[in-house]
């Protein structure tokens, strides 16, 4: 049986920035934050005054690790792979 990637919660519009707003979870980096509801985890960002949030329900999250190990897991084996010229 197959991973469902559906995303449940489209992504949505959120009032104006305020620049005071607390609630805006845990700063990752890059403008994202991020906010456990129990269930999902919701990323965060704002943009042109606007915050932009998507949920990452379980599913979602496992096959988003997945892919985050896939590419760890290339960046590992082009590394070990003998240069054509050396």
């Amino acid at each position: 049986m197959g991973t469902d990637l559906r995303v449940t919660s489209p992504l949505r519009h959120f009032p104006e920035m305020n620049p005071d707003d607390t609630n805006r979870g845990v700063y990752l980096g890059d403008g994202v934050y991020a906010h456990f509801d129990g269930y999902q985890i919701w990323l965060r960002t704002p943009r042109e005054h606007i915050w932009h949030e998507i949920a990452l329900e379980p599913p979602v999250l496992a096959a988003l690790d997945e892919y985050r190990a896939n590419l760890a897991r290339r960046a590992v084996a082009q590394k070990e792979e003998p240069h054509a010229d050396a």
